[in-house]
């Protein structure tokens, strides 16, 4: 993949800790990634619930990237 491809990929669907059973990464750690590695926006996608919307969306905005708040939620 180009170095331009690269650079305008961003991960949509990112489990957090507060995604029973599916994720494991803290937050600060996706903080500290994004500033890292200079991401343009990142996506959280926990299953079930919104519990760390807000932790998120405050601490990943501050590392200069946009976050993007969003839920998978299953239908039965």
């Amino acid at each position: 993949m180009a170095e331009s491809q690269v650079k305008i990929f961003n991960h949509l669907k990112i489990h957090s800790q507060y995604s029973i059973c599916e994720g494991a990464i803290k937050i600060d750690d996706l903080k500290e990634f994004s500033k890292k590695n200079k991401l343009r926006a990142l996506g959280l996608c926990d299953t079930s619930n919104l519990c760390g919307a807000l932790e998120f969306a405050e601490k990943i905005s501050k590392s200069g990237t946009q976050p993007i708040i969003g839920t998978q939620i299953k239908f039965k």
